[in-house]
């Protein structure tokens, strides 16, 4: 797989204290990405300054629609043949793209890869925490370890925005319900920013965002949504 052109996708929302620091992970990719847009939800701080302040970075102005529309809006302004997300609070390791890029080219049918992800604290860990606190790493499901190729994304289909927790898990549950194959990277790559803000830590959304993900699948494959059908 030779010059892969990647657009990094960052939704952002309030996160002049993080962004930064993301961006900061993407220009020090051991493969570079074509180009990086971020897109401003709104925010009522510094971010859309921070954002322009790093050379080559597209920045995209929003209303605050939330980070669905936010990422949808991303995609749209982008031209790469792969996509990448990244939060505006998550970083990556220097080897993210380039290894993932790997994994995509053992796996040829495959049309999203992942990879292992580790945590860091902001703060002591909160109670909703359920992964490793020992520094170790898990597989990682959230769109920060997302490498999805462009006609992955066109058969999909945008993020629902109507969705304000779990939006990933119903992606994902699309993705799953029209055959796309998932392959995950065996390598730490991304580390998950555990903070006051996390949507993760706001339990009672994310289960009912799960539970309307895993009741539209099902209604997909008992006939009564098109394929792909939101």
């Amino acid at each position: 797989m030779n010059a892969p052109h990647v657009s990094v996708v960052i939704p952002a929302y309030n996160a002049e204290r993080f962004l930064g620091e993301a961006l900061e992970s993407v220009l020090a990719q051991s493969l570079s990405a074509e180009e990086i847009v971020v897109v401003d939800d709104g925010s009522t701080d510094n971010t859309g300054l921070v954002a322009a302040g790093f050379p080559g970075v597209t920045v995209v102005s929003l209303p605050h629609f939330g980070v669905s529309a936010a990422r949808n809006a991303g995609v749209s302004r982008s031209t790469g043949d792969f996509i990448a997300f990244l939060d505006a609070d998550d970083t990556w390791m220097p080897e993210r793209l380039e290894r993932q890029f790997v994994r995509l080219a053992a796996s040829p049918a495959a049309g999203i890869v992942m990879a292992r992800q580790a945590y860091r604290f902001e703060g002591p860990v909160p109670s909703w925490f359920r992964g490793p606190t020992d520094g170790s790493s898990e597989p990682g499901y959230q769109p920060s370890n997302w490498l999805v190729r462009r006609e992955t994304w066109t058969r999909v289909g945008p993020f629902t925005e109507g969705i304000t927790h779990s939006e990933d898990t119903d992606w994902l549950a699309r993705a799953s319900d029209l055959g796309v194959e998932v392959v995950m990277a065996d390598e730490t790559l991304v580390v998950h920013r555990i903070h006051d803000q996390n949507a993760s830590g706001q339990a009672e959304a994310v289960r009912a965002g799960v539970l309307h993900a895993l009741r539209t699948s099902v209604r997909r494959k008992q006939g009564m949504l098109p394929e792909g059908g939101l």
